[in-house]
């Protein structure tokens, strides 16, 4: 079964919408057979709250290139700074939501509740699957009507605490069985998707894969299809050695029996210089990944 293959664009540095790169990436996306892209949707921030205008800018240019946007809302900040487990950080997290909702909901086509909550990037209070519930139930309720919703994409991580005991990081299995066991009924009806984030590949035994725990996630889920919103090999590999582990991946995925709906290669090009993924470099020089998926687009 071939699933559908996105990618993404634009993280983290995110360049002006109609910056060379930003637009080179979507054309890329087109040439490669993507039917979306996972944006994250971060806001200007301004002294009268958040600005979406750039956001808006971004979508509206991937639509006119018939790019669906699967929406990731960066859950762990909502202003300046780094939020943290209280109740006003879920409240403004809520009022993101719906702000988001409001204005660009008519143009995404898929929401995902956050980004890898279960490691301390983006948890700087520890990994509280308990607490990103209460975050998802706020966040769901905001959202519009009939959305196509994702849970937070799970991070390859182990089970790690600090010297009192409170967890640092958690496994992706141990904290999904946490997470959805502390959603309300209304609320996991309305979140469709589970999400995870798979590197490296499912023949390699590295300690902190996530292949082997998928079956659990999905059970964790009560069944819900895998939404594998970043993809990609092995981030210690060399460029060569990780495009053949992305390929194995693809490999895989397209053979799996498992039920996964839809994959993002992370990413089209490197924003991260300590972390390169891309198809094309940060100056737009073709990577070893661009073959591989190049002959994944011409497959039968």
């Amino acid at each position: 079964m071939r699933r559908r293959l996105g990618y993404n664009v634009a993280q983290y540095t995110i360049p002006q919408p109609t910056s060379p790169q930003f637009l080179a990436d979507l054309d890329r996306a087109v040439t490669l057979g993507a039917w979306g892209i996972r944006l994250d949707i971060v806001p200007c921030y301004t002294a009268n709250g958040t600005d979406l205008h750039e956001v808006a800018a971004k979508i509206t240019a991937a639509r006119a290139h018939g790019l669906a946007i699967h929406a990731m809302l960066p859950h762990w900040r909502t202003a300046d700074k780094i939020q943290h487990k209280d109740t006003a950080s879920i409240d403004a997290l809520a009022q993101f939501a719906l702000n988001v909702g409001r204005a660009l909901g008519t143009e995404i086509s898929s929401w995902e509740l956050g980004n890898e909550p279960d490691i301390p990037t983006f948890a700087p209070d520890g990994a509280d699957p308990e607490y990103q519930a209460a975050v998802s139930t706020a966040m769901v309720a905001n959202l519009p009507a009939h959305a196509h919703i994702c849970s937070p994409g799970l991070a390859p991580a182990s089970d790690t605490f600090d010297p009192t005991g409170k967890p640092l990081s958690m496994a992706p299995a141990t904290f999904a069985a946490r997470y959805w066991a502390a959603l309300d009924v209304h609320t996991k009806s309305r979140i469709t998707g589970n999400g995870i984030h798979l590197y490296g590949t499912a023949d390699i035994a590295q300690p902190w894969s996530t292949y082997h725990q998928l079956p659990a996630i999905v059970a964790a889920g009560e069944g819900r299809p895998l939404e594998v919103t970043e993809l990609n090999g092995d981030p210690k590999a060399s460029p060569a050695t990780r495009a053949v582990q992305l390929h194995d991946a693809l490999v895989w995925l397209s053979t799996t029996a498992l039920p996964i709906d839809r994959c993002w290669v992370y990413e089209m090009s490197t924003q991260n210089t300590e972390l390169p993924y891309g198809a094309y470099d940060q100056h737009g020089i073709p990577t070893p990944t661009l073959p591989v998926l190049q002959a994944w687009k011409a497959r039968p």
